[in-house]
C-alpha cells in the first residue's frame, strides 16, 4: 500500500488539535484508515452484500432545473430514495435514515474507488443512508465505479453536459432527498467513525443546521500532504474548546476557511437559510457558504477529524493555485467578512490581523513556484500587490522581487 500512516497533533494554524483530549486517537484513526485500505485499494467491498441489492435498474430523465441557474436536464441511474424524509429531522439518524450522501466527481474515477471504500467502511452509520454520484461529464467512466458497490445501493446521475465544480455543488444539493447533506467530493475520504462523530455533535434541535469536523489534507495515494517542523501532519483548525459544542462566530477563525467539504454536514433548513454555492466563486464558494452559516450562531461543531480533503497536481484547487485566481477569491472573501463585522457593529480589529494570514498563504504559494513555474511564479506575485497596504510585508515583498531579478524562479 502506497498510503503511509502519520501522527496528527497539530492543526494548519499553529493550535493543537483536540479530540477529546487524547491527540493520539488521531493518529490512530489515521493508522486505522490506511489499514482498512479505504484509499487506494481496487477492488470492490469484500464480504456478502448488507443490504438488498437494487435490481431493478432505473434509468430516466430528471429535472435538475435550479431557482438561480438554469441547469441542463440529467440522466439518472440506481434510485434515490425520498421515502425517509422528515423535514424537522434533529440529526441523521442511528443508521443515516435523514442522510443523504452526494458525491459531485468530474475525471477522477480511480480516486472515486477509494471514495465509496470509505463509505463502506462506515458500517451500520450509514446503512440506510442515501448516496449518490453526481457526474459532471467526465470521460474516465465514473459509472463502472459505481457498479463496484452494489451493497451500499448508489445512485448515480451524469449531467447533459459540463457545468464546472459550483454548479455541479448546487445540483447536488438539489439532488438530495434527505433533509441532512454531506457533500463529499469524488477524491475525498472520510475516516472511520465519521458519521458517528458528526451525529455525536448534533443536539437534535431543530435549531442546529450544521456540523463542521476537521480533515486532514491527503495526495493522490491517500498520505498526509502538510507537515510541520517537526513532522507532524497538519489538519483543518481547531473549532471550539470542547471535544464538540455550539459554534461561537469570530471573524478571525474566518480569516482563512477553517473547514473543508469532508468535514461538513449541512440540512436543507440551512440552505434555506442562507442560500446555495454562490457561483461568482470558483475557489471559495464553499468557504463563502460555510462562513454564512456560521453567522448565523446555529452551526454545531466536532473536534474530531471526520474526512481527508485531497490536494494534488492536475485537481481543481492546484489550477486556479497555478492562475491566482484562488487568491483573487481570498481578498473577495475577506472584504465580505469585514464587511459583516462593520455592519453588526463589531469591536474593531485591525486590517493586518484579519487579512495577516491569508498574506502568508499567497506569499508560501508564491514562493512554491519560484523555481518549477515561471508563468505562475508571476501571477502569484502580482496579486500579492493587491493586498491592502498595512498587510503586505515588505520584506517578504522585497525577496520575491530579488528572486524574479536573479532568475531564481526559472
Amino acid at each position: 500500500m502506497k498510503g503511509s500512516a502519520v501522527r496528527v497533533r497539530a492543526s494548519a494554524w499553529g493550535k493543537r488539535s483536540t479530540n477529546g483530549g487524547n491527540v493520539d486517537v488521531l493518529g490512530r484513526e489515521l493508522v486505522e484508515l490506511v489499514a482498512l485500505g479505504v484509499l487506494l485499494a481496487d477492488r470492490p467491498p469484500d464480504g456478502p452484500n448488507t443490504r438488498a441489492l437494487e435490481r431493478d435498474v432505473v434509468a430516466q430523465r430528471i429535472n435538475c432545473e435550479d431557482a438561480d441557474t438554469q441547469l441542463p436536464l440529467c440522466w439518472m441511474s440506481g434510485r434515490i430514495d425520498s421515502t425517509l424524509n422528515p423535514v424537522g429531522a434533529g440529526d441523521i439518524g442511528a443508521r443515516g435514515e435523514h442522510l443523504s450522501v452526494v458525491i459531485p466527481t468530474y475525471n477522477c474515477a480511480p480516486l472515486l474507488r477509494g471514495t465509496l471504500r470509505s463509505l463502506a467502511a462506515q458500517g451500520d452509520a450509514i446503512g440506510e443512508a442515501e448516496i449518490v454520484v453526481v457526474d459532471d461529464c467526465s470521460s474516465d467512466q465514473p459509472e463502472s465505479v459505481v457498479a463496484e458497490f452494489g451493497n451500499l445501493r448508489v445512485g448515480f446521475v451524469r449531467h447533459e453536459r459540463n457545468m464546472g465544480p459550483c454548479e455541479n455543488f448546487r445540483a447536488c444539493v438539489q439532488l438530495a432527498s434527505r433533509p441532512w447533506i454531506h457533500l463529499l467530493h469524488g477524491d475525498d475520504v472520510v475516516l472511520p467513525q465519521a458519521y458517528a462523530s458528526l451525529r455525536e455533535a448534533q443536539p437534535g434541535d431543530s435549531e442546529t443546521f450544521a456540523v463542521f469536523g476537521r480533515a486532514v489534507y491527503i495526495d493522490e495515494n491517500g498520505s498526509a500532504t502538510l507537515f510541520d517542523a517537526d513532522g507532524n501532519a497538519f489538519v483543518t483548525q481547531s473549532l471550539g474548546p470542547n471535544p464538540t459544542g455550539r459554534l461561537v462566530y469570530d471573524p478571525l477563525d474566518w480569516r482563512v476557511c477553517p473547514v473543508q467539504f469532508a468535514g461538513v454536514l449541512f440540512s436543507k433548513r440551512a440552505i434555506d437559510a442562507v442560500g446555495t454555492f454562490d457561483c461568482r466563486f470558483r475557489h471559495a464558494q464553499d468557504w463563502n457558504l460555510w462562513w454564512r452559516m456560521a453567522t448565523t450562531g446555529r452551526v454545531a461543531y466536532t473536534n474530531a477529524v471526520v474526512g481527508g480533503y485531497r490536494v494534488f497536481e492536475g485537481n481543481h484547487t492546484s489550477t486556479l493555485r497555478r492562475t491566482a485566481q484562488n487568491v483573487d477569491e481570498y481578498l473577495v472573501q475577506l472584504r465580505l467578512v469585514e464587511k459583516y463585522h462593520r455592519d453588526v457593529g463589531g469591536s474593531n480589529i485591525s486590517r493586518r490581523d484579519l487579512y495577516g494570514p491569508s498574506f502568508w498563504m499567497a506569499h508560501q504559494q508564491c514562493l512554491e513556484f519560484a523555481r518549477s513555474d515561471k508563468r505562475a511564479f508571476w501571477a502569484n506575485l502580482r496579486r500579492l500587490y493587491r493586498w491592502p497596504r498595512e498587510c503586505r510585508n515588505w520584506r517578504v515583498m522585497a525577496g520575491l522581487c530579488m528572486a524574479a531579478a536573479t532568475g531564481r524562479h526559472a
